[in-house]
């Protein structure tokens, strides 16, 4: 009986082993010349796409076979190379080594799509549900997923990325962003051009952006820094903050604190609840209003600034005329003074005037200061 169940293990193993030896031989490879700006193109159901980039013109295909059964298809058209699955296959992984300086078009229903090294080229990636993950790439680049997450380098031409749900990490790009995520966090390094943002939830963090800087969250945070054209912002509760803004800078939270420094222009700022603080370099033209529901407002301007400040707090009578703490308080001369039961009204021409400022604050305090 010993001897028996041995027999029985052994050939079990036997078998085992046929198995595997089986599988190592259906793994297949094929190669195609497309020279060095060919087009790839694949459009697979279920298996992850990773493309390795080189120094070579051929296109090289990794995949693995059942039996004598394959489940892609190559259709090869002068220098473009398409790959199909029909979806009948397990595994329908694929790698693929690529001269670095084709086109790609990649398409797969269920996995993840990586490309390995920096492509110099159009590129066009697209899962239903995996991440995706990119270096460098020189040329314009989408990149779509259902869900996943997406990493890239830097992109040497414009950019339209999207996620369901996912993260979005981006390096810098040459062109315009656009960048939309359903509820996942979005970082981008330097934008040259216009870069435009939205997110269902999720916090942003954008570094220099070269043009039009447009955010919309459901309640993130948002941090940007050296715009160098007209920034809006909006987000239902998240705290903002802008750092070096040339032009018109409009910002707005349903809750979250607001931090706007080294402005140069105008402002529209609005908080439901939160504290602001406004470092502001008036243009002489430009307008601006600040504006918070519950919350404190602190402005710094330059002593030389020509602009006209009115600041007012509504709810002046919770003060008090016999509190020693004046709701409004400046380092300029206030020209006039209005006083009712309900509000607090002060007006400080400055150097003959210019930009109208307007402050105003529900229950906070205000602060106007001269800028060192």
């Amino acid at each position: 009986m010993k001897n028996y169940k041995i027999k029985l293990l052994v050939i079990a193993l036997f078998i085992l082993l046929g198995i595997t030896i089986s599988h190592a031989q259906n793994q297949k490879e094929k190669t195609f010349n497309l020279g060095k700006s060919g087009q790839l193109v694949v459009s697979i159901d279920y298996g992850n796409i990773t493309i390795n980039p080189n120094n070579t013109d051929e296109v090289s295909v990794k995949y693995d076979e059942d039996g004598d059964y394959s489940s892609f298809r190559f259709v090869q058209d002068g220098n473009t190379l398409t790959i199909t699955s029909d979806g009948d296959y397990e595994n329908e992984d694929i790698i693929i080594s690529v001269p670095s300086s084709i086109n790609l078009d990649l398409d797969t229903d269920g996995g993840d799509v990586k490309i390995t090294g920096n492509i110099i080229g159009k590129v066009e990636l697209s899962t239903d549900g995996g991440d995706i993950e990119t270096k460098d790439i020189q040329g314009n680049a989408e990149l779509n997923t259902a869900g996943g997450e997406v990493a890239t380098g830097n992109i040497n031409g414009n950019a339209s990325i999207s996620s369901g749900g996912g993260d979005l990490q981006i390096g810098t790009v040459s062109g315009e962003a656009n960048l939309n995520t359903g509820g996942g966090n979005i970082m981008v390094y330097d934008v040259r051009k216009g870069l435009k943002i939205r997110t269902g939830g999720g916090n942003v963090k954008a570094g220099n952006v070269g043009g039009v800087f447009t955010v919309t969250t459901g309640g993130g945070n948002v941090e940007v820094k050296n715009v160098s054209s007209t920034t809006t912002v909006t987000t239902g509760g998240g705290n903002i903050s802008v750092s070096e803004s040339v032009g018109k800078t409009n910002v707005a939270t349903g809750g979250g604190n607001l931090s706007l420094k080294r402005i140069s222009g105008g402002v529209r700022c609005v908080t439901g609840s939160g504290d602001i603080y406004v470092e502001l370099k008036p243009d002489g033209k430009s307008g601006s209003k600040i504006k918070s529901g519950n919350g404190s407002i602190t402005l710094y301007v330059p002593g030389d600034a020509k602009a006209t400040i009115t600041a007012k707090v509504r709810n002046y009578e919770q003060w008090g005329d016999d509190n020693d703490q004046h709701p409004i308080t400046s380092d300029f001369k206030a020209n006039t003074e209005d006083k009712s039961s309900h509000s607090l009204r002060t007006v400080y021409v400055i150097n003959g005037g210019g930009s109208d400022i307007e402050i105003e604050t529900i229950s906070g305090n205000i602060k106007i200061r001269k800028m060192k």
